[in-house]
């Protein structure tokens, strides 16, 4: 039950206890609240009249002023722990001192200083607790967990309003009720305690007494805190007003201390239970429907209107105990002291929330602290000097405090319409002043890892054969420096001499210099003695290899036939060096060789490097070998991200037309290109782009649709795996938007929405509206909205009619769905699903999927034609593909087990590396192998990666000879009879073709290289 609970309200396992302990105290402090601000207004009234209480208002302002002044003075010198320790000691000790004089002798300036306290003691008890949960939660736990905290507070007021009736009839006296609040404080501070002794973020130091100024300079000098400020200014004195108006009707109406406290009790109760109510339905709804204008409008004008009902009931039929329109006049006095504190409390502190949001978070809760105190306390110190300076005018009578009230309100209107407009200003603002991608420093996984710098090494390998900027990296990056060196001596590589030279005359430590001399010195031994011709040298070398790196250290041109024939030998060393050779001659008629060399394994990302250093030379050959890589999308991909690496103007017509290719991941390689370029569409691409921007939210809709019906289902295979789709083409519908919008904007919008809180959404919406035009607004918001999958859907069902789909029909047509729509690991577990659906009618689409080129889908679609179908396989054995037969033939005679199957493998790779989309590691699978022991090392270029394969667990074991790691980590001591051993050169190949999976990949070998000694 309480798990069900946690999950409900997005508390994560590990917050539970802190949660549950805070949500106890908060609701100790609403008790505490509750019973002293009922119990200080029944016996101040009881006592004084309405114009005393103002007089009051000005002292409990100036005491709220100086207490809070000494809040932060102290806070400032002490470790938080201790003085929110201080902090409720001093609260509980001046509550029991109340408390005890009212007892002894219950004078009146006992019961006016408890009056005067009321508010202030109040303002240091949630101070110190809203300061607790701030250093608690960080940021994004803040934003998802403060409304739940808050809403404990409102519940300890609404148990200690309904208590106090019932406290009073047990014949309890109104001074006894108070020594509750200094118990509920006794209980918040040995809680405080608690949670102190368990949580270090409570036992450092307070923020410095410095910023507190630099906060009170902002308020001078920005336009839209200043807004802030005076909009809550007036939002305090028209509460005061509302009041002290709703005070004085009542001390007439109940003119008795206990009938007055028993019926505040009951007030204050329902106007907590409706600020609960507002606060949980209409605020979302408000400000997911009708934005902040109209929320933080709401409060005044709703307000307003109960003043004007006032005014007119008041003059018309009186509003004297002895008239007879004094009740309703009661009323409605009553009801405006409903809706403002309700309003206040459910709308406004939430809107200020997402206000707060476009402040930088330098200074956004030093602005939130001064506007909650400071600000709110000068004002309850001008409303008290204002009522007084009313009350003291023998012609004011209670209506003409009504009238002065309408003016405040419509003041008070002015001020939200000044706020919002400066909010839309200031987020205009937060949009123009985000950095670029290009301006973030982002940390470098390749360079700052030792497997990251020996898969750099090894993916740009050409880079570092020659050039002044790569010696550069390496004399400020001794780990790259140190990978460096080991391949060069380990490999014997001959080509790297030349830039082995240029390191040579570099500033480095003595040690370091001498190793580099005795290597050049090795490396120049190897050289072979040289032959007549280049035929004859790669013919009669023993070490071609050797022949072949000295041709390109050696600096010597060469003619461009020997260069074709060397390009097209079967020796991928010999067509290795050939490409680097070509790319230092700048022979530009090789070019269309190696387009063609970008399909050739072992080669293809020497030749992807040599192709870019032509840059634009290059575009009109890799334009016509796009068009002929047919069917071969890893080289498509490779000549998209080539265009886009120019980061040239004369690229954009090619990636353009790429946005419409019938394979998503090379239009997600084109638009990433686009980006690159810093593409500006013109008005017709920019409206081919809105349709495309339409088209996506279409495909979201329907996933949405989807993902409920499997919900409904507990299908969570599936559901997973379509949300991970989802996710995919959410990037991409950002992608585009950031093509025809501020890409910038984009960014921060995109975090806004990951934060999934009201506030932080409303901002993001805010800049949507703000930043995108109406052709593709209404469908956007529709689809970022932070209601609920069924409530979403029947906004984006008037764009894109359509209806929740039946569980059979969904599986069988994510089985069928193009591949451009859905992922082959989503086809994959559609077909698991489909094991739960009883009767297949038509199992033609099962058998088109054993002419599948992905080998999961034929694996998976064989399974169920094979239990659920006779004779299958021999009635279309001919047609066929042999090899694609002969591993179907494996499977119905039992030779394959299930661990051989892709399904399997994947599932066991996605344990080990984590974060990896499952189509990538289903493509990586096909390439984990399992064998009976571990392989031997020349089947696998001694370079590998193998697992035990009955426990995902277990440490792997690690053989890399890339860079002279002649053995790897042995791990934990376990069975080596069954094996799941995957090359390394096969997981480099992926992260050159999918960069993406780099920082992944690169996280897990490390964990397991450092762990031998480098």
């Amino acid at each position: 039950m309480g798990k069900d609970i946690a999950r409900l309200f997005g508390i994560e396992k590990e917050e539970r206890g802190l949660i549950s302990i805070l949500l106890i105290q908060s609701v100790f402090f609403g008790i505490f609240y509750g019973v002293f601000n009922i119990t200080a207004h029944s016996l101040f009234l009881a006592k004084f009249d309405e114009i005393l209480m103002a007089r009051a208002y000005i002292l409990s302002g100036l005491a709220g002023i100086a207490l809070t002044w000494l809040y932060t003075r102290f806070q400032s010198r002490m470790r938080f722990n201790n003085f929110a320790l201080l902090n409720l000691v001093f609260v509980m000790l001046l509550t029991l001192a109340l408390w005890f004089f009212l007892v002894v002798s219950g004078s009146n300036w006992v019961i006016f200083a408890i009056f005067i306290l009321m508010g202030p003691l109040n303002l240091l008890a949630l101070l110190g607790f809203y300061g607790t949960t701030g250093r608690l939660f960080t940021l994004r736990q803040g934003r998802r967990l403060f409304g739940l905290v808050d809403t404990g507070i409102v519940v300890g007021v609404i148990i200690s309003s309904f208590s106090i009736p019932a406290l009073l009839s047990m014949s309890v006296s109104t001074s006894g009720i108070l020594l509750i609040s200094a118990i509920s404080i006794l209980a918040a501070l040995i809680i405080q305690s608690v949670i102190g002794s368990r949580y270090e973020q409570l036992r450092v130091l307070s923020a410095s007494q410095e910023k507190s100024r630099a906060t009170l300079a902002v308020f001078r000098d920005d336009s839209y805190i200043r807004a802030m400020g005076m909009f809550i200014a007036f939002s305090v004195i028209v509460a005061f007003f509302i009041q002290y108006s709703f005070m004085a009707v009542t001390r007439e109406r109940y003119p008795l201390e206990e009938d007055l406290a028993s019926f505040l009790g009951m007030f204050e109760g329902t106007m907590m239970v409706f600020t609960l109510l507002i606060k949980t339905f209409i605020f979302s709804y408000l400000i997911k429907n009708h934005g902040l204008k109209i929320t933080l409008a709401v409060g005044p004008v709703l307000i307003g209107i109960f003043v004007v009902v006032a005014l007119v009931i008041g003059s018309t039929m009186g509003y004297l105990p002895e008239s007879g329109g004094f009740l309703v006049f009661f009323l409605i006095l009553a009801l405006g002291r409903l809706f403002s504190k309700a309003m206040k409390d459910s709308l406004e502190t939430p809107a200020f929330k997402v206000l707060y949001q476009t402040i930088s978070e330098r200074l956004r809760y030093n602005v939130q602290s001064a506007i909650d105190g400071t600000i709110n306390e000068f004002a309850a110190l001008a409303s008290g000097i204002i009522l007084s300076i009313l009350g003291a005018l023998s012609f004011i009578r209670l209506i003409h405090f009504s009238w002065v009230l309408l003016a405040l309100i419509l003041v008070w209107i002015y001020t939200a319409v000044k706020l919002y407009s400066q909010y839309r200003n200031s987020v205009r603002k937060s949009i123009d002043t985000i950095e670029s991608k290009e301006d973030i420093e982002e940390e470098n996984i390749y360079e700052e890892t030792i497997a990251g710098t020996l898969i750099e090494i090894t993916n740009n390998y050409y880079s570092y054969l020659d050039g002044e900027s790569v010696a550069a990296k390496l004399e400020t990056n001794p780990v790259l420096l140190e990978s460096f060196l080991r391949i060069a001596r380990e490999k014997h590589s001959i080509d790297l001499l030349p830039l082995i030279r240029r390191l040579k005359n570099s500033k480095f430590p003595a040690d370091v210099t001498t190793r580099i001399k005795e290597l050049e010195e090795s490396l120049t031994s190897e050289i072979p003695v040289p032959y007549q011709n280049i035929s004859e040298g790669i013919i009669k070398s023993e070490s071609r290899d050797k022949f072949v790196q000295s041709l390109f250290a050696s600096g010597n041109e060469l003619m461009i036939t020997d260069l074709v024939k060397m390009i097209r030998d079967k020796d991928p060393v010999v067509r290795r060096e050939a490409i680097y050779i070509a790319g230092k001659q700048e022979a530009a008629e090789l070019i269309p060789d190696l387009c063609d060399c970008l399909s050739v394994s072992r080669v293809e990302k020497d030749a992807y490097s040599v192709l870019h250093s032509f840059g634009k030379k290059a575009f009109d050959t890799m334009t016509s070998h796009y068009y002929r890589a047919v069917g071969n999308t890893s080289v498509r991909q490779l000549i998209i991200r080539l265009f886009a690496e120019t980061e040239s103007e004369q690229a954009n017509p090619f990636l353009f037309e790429r946005l419409w290719a019938a394979q998503r991941d090379l239009r997600m390689e084109a638009l990433n290109g686009l980006v690159k370029c810093n593409f500006v569409p013109d008005e017709d691409q920019k409206n081919k782009i809105i349709q495309e921007i339409h088209e996506v939210i279409g495909l979201l809709t329907w996933n949405i649709a989807a993902s409920v019906a499997l919900r409904e289902k507990n299908d969570r295979l599936l559901l997973d795996s379509l949300n991970n789709e989802s996710e995919w083409w959410m990037d991409f519908l950002f992608a585009l938007l950031e093509l025809i919008y501020d890409s910038r904007s984009f960014e921060k919008i995109k975090s806004n929405l990951e934060s999934a809180t009201v506030e932080s959404v409303n901002l993001a919406l805010e800049m949507i509206d703000i930043v995108v035009e109406e052709a593709v607004k209404p469908r956007l918001t529709a689809l970022l909205d932070v209601s609920g999958d069924e409530e979403k859907l029947k906004n984006l069902f008037q764009f894109y009619p359509g209806e929740i789909p039946e569980y059979e029909s969904l599986v069988i047509d994510l089985v069928n769905t193009d591949y451009n729509r859905i992922g082959v690991w989503t086809k994959a577990c559609a077909l698991k699903s489909l094991n739960s659906i009883e009767n297949i009618e038509n199992p033609d689409f099962l058998v088109a999927l054993l002419f599948s080129p992905f080998l999961i889908l034929r694996e998976e679609a064989f399974r169920i034609l094979n239990a659920r179908f006779n004779n299958v396989l021999e009635y279309c054995r001919k047609r066929i593909p042999s090899q694609y037969m002969e591993h179907m033939a494996l499977m119905l005679e039992g030779k394959l087990s299930a661990k051989d199957e892709i399904f399997t493998k994947a599932g066991f790779l996605a344990e080990l590396m984590p974060g990896i989309p499952m189509d990538d590691l289903a493509d990586l699978a096909r390439d984990l192998k399992y064998t009976p022991g571990l392989p031997a090392s020349e089947d696998i270029n001694n370079s590998f990666i193998s697992w035990n394969a009955d426990d995902a667990s277990v440490d792997p074991v690690i053989r890399w000879n890339l860079a002279g790691m002649d053995s790897g980590y042995q791990g934990s001591e376990h069975s080596r009879s069954e094996m799941f051993t995957l090359s390394i050169e096969t997981l480099i190949t992926k992260i050159f073709f999918k960069p993406t999976l780099s920082e992944s990949i690169i996280k897990y070998l490390e964990t397991y290289i450092t762990k031998n000694a480098f």
